[in-house]
């Protein structure tokens, strides 16, 4: 495939757009014979062969989220006593975490739950909130 460079391109383009006040020869002209034009000849590149498909890998989160275990309300409870209940006093009970759907949300958005602790927290909330 033979590479135009931009000024044969502009050439044409406003040749073919002009009123027809232009050289009419110019749409003949080949690229490298254009008047000013100065560009080093690009080589070209070659084919790349089609890759045959193949099965996507899983990301690496995924498998590193099915090798840790589920963690129970009690590996969690402490989390939610230190980071919670200075506001939310019912919140190292089972029931009132799980008896409401907005705290999952909040944790997973912003709150006050971060890093290591909120990754746990929201893997338990993933596991079904087991006891």
């Amino acid at each position: 495939m033979e590479k135009v460079p931009l000024f044969s391109v502009l050439v044409l383009l406003l040749t073919a757009c002009s009123d027809g006040g232009g050289d009419e020869d110019v749409q003949d002209t080949p690229p490298e014979e254009v008047a000013g034009n100065d560009t080093p000849d690009v080589p070209d590149v070659p084919d790349v062969p089609d890759v045959p498909d193949t099965p996507e890998e899983e990301p690496a989160a995924d498998l590193e989220q099915e090798e840790l275990p589920c963690p129970t309300f009690g590996d969690v409870q402490p989390i939610f006593t230190s980071r919670c209940t200075g506001c939310h006093p019912t919140y190292d009970q089972y029931d009132a975490i799980t008896g409401n759907p907005a705290i999952e949300s909040r944790v997973s958005i912003f709150h006050h739950i971060a890093g290591a602790e909120r990754d746990q927290v929201l893997l338990w909330f993933d596991c079904g909130t087991p006891e």
